[in-house]
């Protein structure tokens, strides 16, 4: 252990993690563009990765409507299920007639 304790591995760490950050800003352009970006647009690539995104979107929106469609099932039965034990509390009313 040197005298400044952890700080020198920490220093190279941060010495590290600044060189990688330098070298994908410098590389950016290369590093973040696909194939896709730079080809025809009405190739098969580009048309199926359009149909691959439609499909998932309509898989996510799937769930997560069928998950509030649940949901608003349960509300539903839960405000039955109440007014249903408000009507039965305390047995039958004793100001009812029964002629």
């Amino acid at each position: 252990m040197n005298r400044r304790g952890a700080a020198a591995p920490a220093g190279r760490i941060r010495a590290s993690l600044a060189a990688v950050i330098a070298v994908c800003l410098v590389w950016a352009p290369s590093v973040m563009a696909c194939a896709v970006c730079f080809g025809d647009p009405k190739s098969g690539m580009v048309r199926g990765a359009k149909a691959g995104v439609l499909f998932l979107a309509i898989v996510v929106y799937g769930v997560l409507f069928s998950i509030a469609g649940v949901a608003g099932f349960w509300v539903l039965k839960a405000r039955r299920m109440a007014a249903n034990a408000e009507d039965h509390v305390g047995g039958p009313d004793p100001t009812d007639s029964q002629e």
